[in-house]
């Protein structure tokens, strides 16, 4: 399940970006400096059946960077992308799971 991710859950998406820290600075600095309630920074975080995050995908203005596992729902975080109102002009793939996130 995909949902816009906020402060409660900020516990989780940290410690599956922490998973590689140097891959994932980008987000663990906008989530320190910013957290999930501004408006040009937004997050999502993908979560399986049993409550696991599984992936995380956030928009900074018109960047978006996403990360996650091999089980992500890949699909719908593209389908997150493409349908938000703000357009994307560039995309950091660095899924670390799936050899690259454009397909989806």
């Amino acid at each position: 399940m995909i949902r816009r991710l906020k402060e409660p859950d900020r516990a989780a998406a940290v410690a599956l970006l922490n998973r590689q820290p140097a891959l994932n600075l980008y987000f663990l600095g906008n989530i320190a400096a910013l957290g999930f309630d501004t408006d040009f920074c937004e997050f999502w975080g993908d979560w399986d059946e049993t409550g696991r995050l599984r992936a995380v995908l956030n928009r900074y203005r018109t960047g978006w960077v996403v990360y996650g596992l091999p089980d992500a729902d890949w699909r719908g975080l593209g389908q997150v992308v493409d349908s938000h109102r703000v357009t994307a002009a560039r995309l950091q793939d660095n899924p670390g799971g799936v050899p690259s996130f454009l397909p989806y």
